[in-house]
C-alpha cells in the first residue's frame, strides 16, 4: 500500500469515528431529553427503552444496570436489554454476593471507575472468581461503567457480548459514562418520587385516619379542611363540610360562644388554646371532645386556626355519672344528704344577703318498719322508690327534695314564706297518705311525720336548722303522727339546746382548767391461751366545781352537738401517751390500751397528722394501741373512717368497731372496714340472759365476726349469769362492771 492509500485509509477512519461520536452523542442527548417529561411511574420503560437503544447502536448482545443493595455487599440486576436469540440473564442475577463471585470486577471498578474486558479468557490469575461467574453467562467480553449519584457510588451501566471478543475505545467509554449518569440520575428521580409519593401517603393516612377530628378554620369561622375521621365521626364526607361554618357542628345554644371562641384564638394568636365542647352529628347525636386550637400559617402565608378535636365522650359521662352519684341516692334517684346540705348552705347564706325568707321540712315515714318487717327489705325500696316520685310531683319547680338516710327526707323550699310552706307541707303530707303502695297483693297506707322551721336571716348555722328540722319532725310524731309540726323558738327543745350551751361553756371550762382525768376498765380475754396482760379501754371523766366525776353522759353529747369532741379526743390521746410514755416498766407489760375516737375527728383533715406525730414525740409503740370508732361514726364517715384506718395500721395500730349491731347495715359496711375487733352493742348483752332475741343477736355478731378474722369483745357484763353464756357463745373478750369497774389510770393525770 502506498503512502497516499494509507492516508485515505486514516482519513477514512477518523471521519467514521467523528461519524459515530456525533451519532452516539446525538443518542445520549436524545435519551437525556426523554427522560425529562418521563413520569416516574414510566420510569423503568424509560430505562429499558434506554438500554435497548444503547445497545443496538453499540452492536453488543446485552446492556444492563446493576445496583448496589444498601449494605453494599450485593447487587441486583435492575433492568436489562437483550438482542434477538439472546437468552436473558436478570432474573439469575439477584443478590449477587460482590466478595465472593466477582471480587476483583468490583475492585477495579470501584478502582477505575471503568472495567473493561475484550476477552474474558485472558483475566488476570486473581480474578478466578470473576472469570467463572462471567463464563456461566457465556460471556466473552464487556465494559461496564460505575454510576454516581451525588457522589456516591450506586450501581453500574454495562455491555456484554456472548458470541464475539468485542474492544471498545474510549471515545466509547466516555459516551457509556455519559449515559450512565443519564440513567442514574433518571433511576434516582424515581426512587425520590416514589418515597416523596409514600411519604404524602403516609402523611395523608395519618391525618385522615387519626383518630383525632382535625379542621382548618379561616378567620370567619368558615372550615377550610377537615380529616376523613372527623368528618364520618360526625356523620359527614369531608368535602360536605368544606365552606361551611364550623358553628353548624354545634349546638345551636353553644355556636355563639363557639364563634367567640375562634375569635378569641386569632386575638392571641401565640397561645394554645384548650376547651370542652359539644359536637353535634349529623343525624342529632352529641359527642363531647377536647379542643386544642392553635394559629398557624398556610401555604400562602395566612394565619388559619388548626383545630385538634379528641373525643372525650367516655369520659363526659363517666363524669357525669360520678357527679351524679356523689349527688344523688342510688336507691330513689332523689338528691342525698350530702348534696342537700350544699343547697341548704345555700339558702341560709341568700336569707341573710337578700333578708329572704325559705323554709326546710324533715320528713320521716310513719310506717315504714311495718312494711320492712312484713313484706321485706325489697319491698321498703320500691316503697322508698315510689314515694321519691309521689313526693316529686307535688313540689314547686325549684323546690329540693333528698333522701337524708333510710325513711327519713329533706325538704327544701326556696323564697316561701312560712305560711305557703305550711301550705304546700300539709299538700305534700295529704298525697302521701292518699298514695297506697300494695307488694304481693297486700295493700298499705303510709303516714309521713313533717317538721318544718323557717330560715331566715336570723338562722344560726345549717346545723342549728337541721337539728330543730329533726326536732320538729319528732314533735309530730309525738302529737299522734302522720302531722305538720312548725318549730318555734319556745319550744322545749329550746330549753334543751340552751342547757347544752350552758355544757359547752363549762366544757371550755374544764379544758382551761384541766379538770379531766383519765380512767382506765379493764377488758378480759375468754379465750384459753390468749394473751393475759394487761388490757383496759381509758374512759374520760370531767371534774366539777367541787371536784367530782361528772359522767360523759352529761357532757357528751353537747360536745358532739357543738362539735368539740375532736378537741377532746385530742386531749385524752396526749395525755394518755404522756402517761405511757412516763411508766415504760407499765408499757412493756401493756398488752393493749384503747381510746375512743369521735366521728367527727375522723372527719378532721389534721387530726391523722396529729395522730401520728404522738407516736414519734413519745415512742409510745403503734402495736400497745387500739383506737375504737362507734359503728355510727364509722359509715356516717366511711371513706374519711377507711382512709384513717388503713393508714395507722400501716404503723401497727388495732382497730376496733364500737356499738356494733347498732346499725341497719352492719355487716354491709363492715366488708369494707380494715378493724380488728368488733365490740358487741350493750344493748344486746345486758338481756342476753332472758331474751332469746338479743342471744341470737350476740351470737350472729360473734359468728360472722370470727368468720370475717375478727375479734370480739362483750361489754356490758353486768353478772356472772352474763359471763358464762358468753364463754358459751364463744365471745373473745368481756367488759363490764363484773370484770371491773372504770378506776384512775394511775391517779397522776
Amino acid at each position: 500500500m502506498t503512502e497516499k492509500n494509507s492516508d485515505n485509509n486514516g482519513c477514512a477512519a477518523i471521519e467514521d469515528e467523528l461519524v459515530f461520536r456525533l451519532a452516539f452523542e446525538h443518542l445520549v442527548s436524545d435519551i437525556s431529553t426523554g427522560f425529562i417529561d418521563l413520569d416516574a411511574s414510566m420510569m423503568d420503560q424509560g430505562v429499558d427503552e434506554a438500554l435497548k437503544r444503547i445497545g443496538e447502536f453499540t452492536g453488543v448482545d446485552r446492556s444492563y444496570v446493576f445496583l448496589f443493595r444498601g449494605d453494599g455487599s450485593t447487587m441486583d440486576n435492575t433492568h436489562e436489554w437483550c438482542a434477538d436469540g439472546i437468552g436473558h440473564e436478570i432474573c439469575n442475577l439477584k443478590g449477587v454476593s460482590i466478595e465472593a463471585e466477582v471480587p476483583w470486577f468490583m475492585k477495579t471498578l470501584l478502582r477505575d471507575g471503568v472495567v473493561h474486558v475484550p476477552d474474558i479468557s485472558r483475566l488476570p490469575r486473581e480474578a478466578s472468581a470473576d472469570r467463572l461467574h462471567f463464563e456461566q453467562q457465556g460471556i466473552q467480553s464487556l465494559i461496564v461503567v460505575v454510576m454516581r449519584y451525588r457522589g456516591e457510588v450506586k450501581g453500574f451501566l454495562g455491555f456484554d457480548s456472548v458470541r464475539d471478543k468485542l474492544c471498545w475505545g474510549a471515545d466509547t467509554i466516555q459516551l457509556l459514562r455519559l449515559a450512565g449518569e443519564i440513567i442514574i440520575n433518571a433511576i434516582e428521580r424515581k426512587r425520590a418520587e416514589n418515597a416523596l409519593r409514600r411519604e404524602e401517603q403516609r402523611y395523608k393516612s395519618l391525618y385522615d385516619d387519626n383518630p383525632s377530628m382535625f379542621f382548618t378554620i379561616d378567620r370567619n369561622g368558615i372550615i377550610i379542611s377537615t380529616n376523613r375521621f372527623g368528618a364520618e365521626s360526625l356523620g359527614y364526607h369531608a368535602d360536605e363540610l368544606i365552606g361551611q361554618p364550623i358553628v353548624i357542628l354545634h349546638r345551636e345554644a353553644d355556636r355563639e360562644a363557639a364563634q367567640a371562641h375562634i375569635e378569641k384564638c386569632f386575638r392571641r394568636p401565640s397561645e394554645l388554646h384548650r376547651r370542652e365542647s359539644c359536637k353535634v352529628h349529623r343525624e342529632g347525636a352529641l359527642s363531647w371532645v377536647r379542643e386544642t386550637s392553635r394559629i398557624i400559617e398556610n401555604e400562602d402565608g395566612a394565619d388559619v386556626l388548626l383545630q385538634v378535636c379528641e373525643d372525650i365522650n367516655e369520659a363526659h359521662y363517666l363524669s357525669e355519672q360520678l357527679t351524679y352519684q356523689a349527688s344523688h341516692d342510688s336507691l330513689t334517684g332523689l338528691f342525698n344528704r350530702r348534696a342537700f346540705v350544699q343547697r341548704l348552705q345555700r339558702a341560709l347564706e341568700t336569707a341573710r344577703s337578700e333578708e329572704t325568707e325559705h323554709a326546710l321540712c324533715y320528713l320521716d315515714l310513719d310506717q315504714f318498719k311495718v312494711i320492712n318487717d312484713t313484706c321485706g327489705h325489697a319491698a321498703g325500696d320500691e316503697l322508698l322508690r315510689r314515694l321519691g316520685s309521689v313526693i316529686g310531683r307535688n313540689l314547686r319547680r325549684r323546690d329540693t327534695v333528698a333522701r337524708l338516710g333510710g325513711d327519713e327526707f329533706g325538704l327544701l323550699m326556696e323564697y316561701c314564706s312560712l305560711e305557703h310552706s305550711l301550705k304546700l307541707a300539709h299538700t305534700l303530707r295529704k298525697a302521701i297518705e292518699d298514695f297506697r303502695f300494695v307488694w304481693e297483693d297486700k295493700g298499705f297506707s303510709i303516714g309521713v311525720s313533717i317538721g318544718l322551721v323557717p330560715i331566715t336571716k336570723n338562722s344560726e348555722n345549717i346545723t342549728l336548722l337541721m337539728r330543730a328540722a329533726d326536732t320538729a319532725c319528732f314533735a309530730a310524731k309525738d302529737d299522734g303522727r302522720n302531722r305538720v309540726h312548725v318549730y318555734k323558738e319556745d319550744d322545749s327543745e329550746l330549753a334543751r339546746r340552751y342547757s347544752e350551751m350552758e355544757w359547752v361553756a363549762k366544757l371550755n371550762t374544764a379544758f382551761e382548767k384541766n379538770r379531766f382525768i383519765l380512767c382506765a376498765q379493764k377488758i378480759m380475754p375468754l379465750v384459753s391461751g390468749a394473751d393475759d396482760r394487761a388490757h383496759y379501754e381509758i374512759l374520760v371523766r370531767m371534774m366539777d366545781d367541787d371536784n367530782r366525776a361528772i359522767a360523759p353522759g352529761m357532757f357528751l353529747p353537747a360536745a358532739e352537738r357543738y362539735n368539740i369532741t375532736p378537741r377532746l379526743d385530742r386531749w385524752v390521746i396526749t395525755a394518755t401517751f404522756k402517761w405511757l410514755a412516763a411508766h415504760p416498766e407499765h408499757l412493756e407489760a401493756l398488752h393493749l390500751c384503747s381510746i375512743n375516737l369521735s366521728g367527727l375527728s375522723l372527719g378532721d383533715p389534721e387530726f391523722l397528722a396529729f395522730v401520728i406525730r404522738q407516736f414519734e414525740d413519745t415512742g409510745v409503740p403503734a402495736s400497745k394501741i387500739c383506737f375504737e370508732i362507734t359503728e355510727t361514726a364509722a359509715i356516717a364517715n366511711v371513706n374519711e373512717a377507711t382512709g384513717f384506718i388503713k393508714t395507722l395500721k400501716k404503723f401497727g395500730c388495732i382497730f376496733a368497731l364500737d356499738d356494733f349491731g347498732s346499725g341497719l347495715s352492719s355487716f354491709a359496711y363492715l366488708k369494707h372496714l380494715p378493724v380488728d375487733l368488733l365490740k358487741i352493742d350493750g344493748v344486746f348483752v345486758k338481756d342476753i340472759v332472758d331474751d332469746q332475741l338479743d342471744m341470737a343477736m350476740v351470737k350472729s355478731i360473734n359468728e360472722i365476726g370470727h368468720v370475717m378474722g375478727k375479734r370480739t369483745i362483750a361489754e356490758f357484763v353486768e353478772n356472772a349469769e352474763i359471763l358464762r353464756v358468753l364463754r358459751e357463745i364463744g365471745v373473745d373478750y368481756v367488759q363490764g362492771y363484773h370484770i371491773g369497774r372504770p378506776e384512775p389510770l394511775d391517779g397522776e393525770n
